[in-house]
Order: C-alpha cells, then sequence, then structure tokens
C-alpha cells in the first residue's frame, strides 16, 4: 500500500467486515476513483484494488454506549477484560466505552469501512478493509490485565495484536498500530525413578490436561543426546531414586488472558514448540535424568480448595493428606515459566553439602533487572543471609551481587529439600500464617479480616523465616533461641517480614499491647460496638507504628514507647513455637542445617505477560538464550516465529490437532503481506 492512505489525516482506524453477527460473504464491485484531495489510493495485489479513503474524518457531536450484547464484560477467567466483540456489527457513528476510556468512530461507505480508535484521547489504532475483501473475520478490541489488546478472530484462528504491532499491510486490508496508550500427584511406579508429585490450584483439570500433554511428549529427552551432555549434566539412577518431583501448576493466567485457551489457565497457554508452558519446567528436569511416568494413570494430584494458599501451601496440604510424601529429598519447581538451567550440577553439590538442608537454585541477571526480581543475597559459602524483594537500585541488592560477576543472582522458585526441611515447612505453617493475618479480627462490614493470612507462600513467607531460623545467630550455648539475640537479627530485617509480623500479632493478641495504647491517629477507628469504622482501616499504618513503639523498625533507632520487660515477654511468647522448628532443622549432629544458594547455568523467564511470552519465544527463535533446550524444540520455535525487522510473527498452535493456524492465517491474508513488529497467531 502507498503512503497516500497512512498520510490522509486520519487519526485512528479500526474496520471488520462483517456487518452484524452475521458472515458477509457479499463482493462489492471497486472501481479507480479520486479522494477530495486528489489522490490515488492504490492496494497492493494482482487485484489491484481500488479505494476511497476519505481525507478527513472527524467525530459526530453525538456519542453512543455500545450496545450491551456487544460488550465483553470483565471476569476472573477473561483477565477482567472489558471492550467490545464485534466493532462491525455498529453502524456508523461515535461510540464510547467509558469504562476504559475507548472512543471508536465507525465510517461506512459503498466502498470501505473505516473506523477510528481512540484511548483516552490518543490515537490506538489505524484499519482500513475494501468491501470487496471476501475473508469474514472480526475484531475485538478489550483491555484487561493483560493491556490494551485488539484481536482478529475468524473460524480457524485468533491473532492477537500486541502493542508492539506496528504494521500488517495486505491486499485490500491493512492495520496500523500505535503505541500502547495504558498498561497497564503422586506417580506409583518403580521405586527406583522419582515420584511425580504436582500441586494443581486454579482450574486442576486444566491442569492436569496440560500436565498429560507434556508428560507424553518430554519423555524422549531424558535420553537426549543432542547437546553434547556430560556426565555431570546427568544424574545417576541411585541419586535420581533419592528424589521426588513437586511442581507447583496454577496461575491464572489473566495478565495474558488473550493468549491463555478459553477454560483454561497459565501452565496450558501454548508454545510455537507445540507444547503446553507447563512442559517448560519439566524439561529441565528429565534432561538432568529423573525419570517422570508418561501418563496420568495412578496419578493422586494435590488440588487446593482454595487458590489463596499461596504455593507453600499447596505443598502443605499435600503433605498433611499424605499424598506427598516426604521420606524423600524434594525438588521444587514451578509451573509457569521457561527456563534451561542445568538440575543435575545443583543437584549434585546439595547432595555433597552434608549441613544444607535447603538449596535456593538461583539465575544470574543483569544489574538492569533487578527490580524484576527477588534477589538472593549470600555470603563467601554460599549460605543465604537475605532476599531482597525488588530492589530499586544496585546499593540495596549489593548482597545479591555474585563475586567476580557484574550479575546478581535472582529466585527464580526452584527449591531442593531434605526430608527434615520438608518437615519444617508443615512446622512453620501456622506460625507464619498467623504472623500474616491483620492485627484487628473484627471487620469493617462484618467479614474477617483474616483473609489475607490464608496465603502460606514460598517467596514471601517460608524462604525469609527459614533464612534466619537457618543461618542467623539467633541461639544460645544450648542451642535454643536467645530473645536478645532474635531481637537484634529481627530489627535488622525488612519491617515486612514474615517473622516481625508473628511479634506485633503476638503482643496484640496476648494483649501485652493494645490499639489503645497507640494516639488517636495511629489506632483502629471503632464504633461503640468494636466495629470498624468503613473506610478509616490503615493496617499498614498502625503495624509500622507498632514496629516504632516497640523499637523493631529497621529504619528507625527510637527508643521504645513501651517498656523493655514488656517488649521481651512478647518476643519470647513469639519464639516459644520458633524452638520446635529448630529442633526440626537440626541434623544427626544436632548442628542446624543450613539455607544455601545456588548459581543457575541457564536462562530463565516468567511468561506471565503477553509482552514478556512474545520476548520469550523471539529469543528462543533467535537462538540468543535458552540454549540448553532440546535442539527439535528449538528447531519447531523457530518454525512458528517469522522474525521481521520490527518483531516477529508468532504461530501458535490449535487446541485441535486438524487445525494449523500457520497455514489458515497464511491462506486468510495472502502471500502478498508485510508485517512490522510483533503479532500472535493462535488456532481455535
Amino acid at each position: 500500500m502507498r503512503e497516500d492512505f497512512m498520510n490522509l489525516g486520519i487519526q485512528s482506524v479500526l474496520v471488520n467486515p462483517v456487518s452484524g453477527r452475521q458472515k458477509n460473504n457479499s463482493c462489492v464491485q471497486m472501481e479507480k476513483t479520486q479522494t477530495s484531495q486528489g489522490k490515488e489510493v492504490d492496494f497492493k495485489g494482482s487485484q489491484a484494488l481500488k479505494a476511497l479513503a476519505l481525507s478527513n474524518i472527524s467525530f459526530k457531536s453525538i456519542t453512543t454506549s455500545i450496545p450491551s450484547e456487544l460488550l465483553i464484560e470483565p471476569s476472573q477467567e477473561n483477565g477482567e477484560q472489558k471492550g467490545i466483540n464485534n466493532l462491525l456489527a455498529l453502524k456508523s457513528g461515535l461510540y464510547t466505552i467509558p469504562d476504559i476510556k475507548l472512543d471508536i468512530n465507525i465510517n461506512k461507505t459503498n466502498t470501505n469501512t473505516i473506523a477510528q480508535i481512540k484511548k483516552a484521547g490518543k490515537p490506538f489504532l489505524e484499519v482500513k478493509q475494501d468491501n470487496r475483501l471476501n475473508k469474514p473475520f472480526e475484531l475485538e478490541v478489550t483491555e484487561g490485565k493483560d493491556g490494551l489488546i485488539t484481536k482478529l478472530n475468524t473460524s480457524e484462528f485468533k491473532a492477537v495484536l500486541p502493542n508492539t504491532l506496528e504494521l500488517i499491510e495486505a491486499p485490500g486490508l491493512s492495520i496500523k498500530r500505535y503505541d500502547n496508550p495504558s498498561s497497564s500427584i503422586s506417580f506409583t511406579g518403580n521405586n527406583s525413578s522419582p515420584k511425580l508429585f504436582p500441586v494443581l490450584a486454579f482450574m486442576p483439570d486444566a491442569s492436569l490436561k496440560a500436565l498429560d500433554k507434556s508428560l507424553k511428549e518430554i519423555e524422549k529427552y531424558t535420553s537426549d543426546t543432542s547437546l553434547n551432555k556430560t556426565k555431570d549434566d546427568v544424574l545417576t539412577p541411585q541419586i535420581a531414586a533419592s528424589w521426588n518431583i513437586i511442581p507447583t501448576v496454577g496461575g491464572f493466567g489473566t495478565r495474558a488472558a488473550s493468549i491463555t485457551p478459553p477454560g483454561s489457565n497459565k501452565p496450558a497457554i501454548p508454545t510455537p514448540a507445540g507444547l503446553p508452558l507447563l512442559a517448560f519446567s519439566l524439561i529441565p528436569v528429565v534432561q538432568a535424568g529423573l525419570r517422570l511416568p508418561n501418563n496420568l494413570n495412578d496419578v493422586n494430584s494435590v488440588c487446593e480448595k482454595d487458590s489463596a494458599v499461596g504455593t507453600a501451601g499447596g505443598v502443605i496440604e499435600g503433605i498433611r493428606n499424605k499424598v506427598i510424601s516426604t521420606d524423600k529429598n524434594a525438588l521444587i519447581v514451578p509451573g509457569d515459566s521457561i527456563h534451561d538451567i542445568k538440575l543435575a550440577p545443583a543437584i549434585k553439590k546439595f547432595e555433597d553439602s552434608k549441613n544444607a538442608g535447603i538449596m535456593v537454585i538461583g539465575n544470574k541477571v543483569p544489574e538492569d533487572q533487578i527490580k524484576d526480581f527477588g534477589i538472593i543475597g549470600t555470603d563467601k559459602d554460599s549460605a543465604i543471609t537475605s532476599f531482597i524483594e525488588k530492589p530499586k537500585n544496585p546499593e540495596l541488592a549489593k548482597e545479591g551481587k555474585i563475586e567476580g560477576s557484574s550479575e546478581y543472582l535472582a529466585n527464580v522458585a526452584i527449591y531442593a529439600l531434605k526430608p527434615k526441611l520438608i518437615d519444617a515447612l508443615v512446622s512453620l505453617e501456622p506460625i507464619v500464617k498467623v504472623s500474616n493475618i491483620e492485627l484487628e479480627p473484627k471487620l469493617r462490614d462484618g467479614e474477617s479480616q483474616g483473609s489475607k493470612g490464608k496465603e502460606y507462600d514460598f517467596g514471601k513467607h517460608v524462604l525469609p523465616t527459614l533464612q534466619v531460623l537457618c543461618n542467623s545467630d539467633i541461639l544460645d550455648k544450648n542451642g535454643a533461641i536467645d530473645s536478645d539475640k532474635f531481637k537484634n537479627v529481627i530489627k535488622s530485617q525488612d519491617d515486612n517480614h514474615p517473622l516481625k509480623k508473628l511479634i506485633i500479632r503476638t503482643l496484640h493478641d496476648k494483649q501485652i499491647i493494645t490499639p489503645d495504647e497507640l494516639s488517636s491517629e495511629q489506632k483502629f477507628n471503632q464504633d461503640k460496638a468494636g466495629n470498624l469504622i468503613k473506610g478509616s482501616f490503615d493496617y499498614e499504618k498502625i503495624y509500622k507504628n507498632y514496629l516504632t513503639k516497640l523499637g523493631l523498625s529497621k529504619n528507625d533507632n527510637e527508643k521504645t514507647d513501651f517498656s523493655d520487660e514488656r517488649v521481651n515477654k512478647g518476643i519470647k511468647e513469639a519464639i516459644e513455637p520458633l524452638n520446635q522448628v529448630i529442633d526440626t532443622i537440626k541434623g544427626e549432629d544436632g548442628q542446624r542445617l543450613k539455607m544455601i544458594a545456588y548459581v543457575g547455568d541457564g536462562d530463565w523467564a516468567d511468561v506471565g505477560t503477553i509482552p514478556a511470552a512474545i520476548q520469550t519465544m523471539k529469543d528462543m527463535a533467535g537462538t540468543k538464550k535458552f540454549n540448553n533446550l532440546p535442539s527439535d524444540l528449538v528447531k519447531k520455535t523457530k518454525e512458528n516465529v517469522e522474525l521481521n525487522e520490527k518483531g516477529a510473527t508468532i504461530y501458535l498452535p490449535s487446541p485441535d490437532p486438524n487445525k494449523d493456524s500457520k497455514k489458515s492465517f497464511k491462506e486468510f491474508i495472502g502471500n502478498d503481506v508485510k508485517v512490522k513488529g510483533d503479532l500472535v497467531v493462535i488456532g481455535k
């Protein structure tokens, strides 16, 4: 297409050749015409289609709401998306969706259909289709947790147009995208093989389907020879037999809802290699020599009844119900990321470290990415000294800088545990969950504030707590927690540390301190019956005031307003159950098992958002990263990721094996097509 059309003063255009909900296969004869400015519009292609482009399109003075039958309403499953499902069902005129500040100007003529799409007054999308194009499709525009997204739907595929798409140009059709103005189980088998215990949260049936497909496809990579693996890259059968594998499988996928299959979840997101996302978490496991079952026969899964319990909460549920065995070491892996970290060397080091009870297998990240990760601080012996949650600058992350490197060690949710530490997870749960419940049990509207206390997460709660209990200088000569040492260590921790919350909660529950001792600006606002006044509750503010009054705030050196006797009494009450955990994590020599870190060899990516998923797939296709993945997966990825000067067209497989998203799209758009930027095509 010549630049004439793109320069006619059209601010933002979106068009759909389908009139109403019915598919319209009729064609309108097109002839060479002139615009009011004497400019000729010329479409590429053998048919040499010509069309009239209006030089000036202005919004009508009266705006109309989108008819309810065309609106897409927010829901948990669709990622809270709001928008319109079929633009061309609208007549000429101006329409608005106030909730997402979207204005749509539809202008239909005998020869073409043009629409302007603006988001918050700024151009968003520009599309024109001449009415002779005999290819029915619908354009959908939504905004939700995965951002402002446009989708082109046909009966054979769905194409997602992310904000990195710049241009699609084909005979009779052009789409130009402007910058996005907003963003926003157990397996019963041979005892010599590892056992698999998946923990399934949110839509477990969908997770099981993704797991079943993954297991059938990845078995061959146990003996993969394409990567010239050395003996250090593969575990011996004897070592492999001493491990259980626990994938934590869940995730709503709301930030990637547009590429998540309907009725499914994040682990089931398709990839260009033809495998669900979950498979990429398990491939490094089998590459390490940890052979997994190839089907779901005789499999008992751990299905979380409450998806809010967190990753660790699901593991505990499985242990308590005796679904997850605790007689072997456990390797916990996330089910929603792509990585190629070599696990065998890490596992061997862990087994050789007799005084280690838990290992966090991390990954190297450059300085400009530390703000996106939890960073692991270590000493010269690899013992973990701190967890720094998404540090804003390198100074805050200095403990996590890898010795002799410019990179930092990031937590990517891969954990190795020995049986004693698995038992400690169970012992810790009631303690950490209590510390995570807000102080005031009475609720704004008669509901329990304790709902937030359901969550029991590895990164937020388990690891920071175990780091103190395993590695910090908190014990007296008899091997019990010394209250003075404990207080000093806890004061140095981040103010949101779970053990600080435990102390405050204990002091409050035992009525050693009460809200009445805070000033009127600091305490809870309650009515005469003791109920919180709606809209006046600021838990974070009150919690921080407690820390200051107790002298426990990391950044505040003021003397405590409460007597040392009262504070020490509260701390002793808080550490009493922690001493039981200390006894659990002691080895045969009576010393505590340590928490250590390992610097992983490989690449890792969280594909929880559409931009992250697109970038990861481009990295795999361009061979910049993930070089430890099996060569046939890389080859298949390259076949379905077509790189262009500004991005890539990515083809994701259809749930129907008889459909081919790439073939369907090519037949629809034609061979004479130019794409600049990113485009995702998903088979239906």
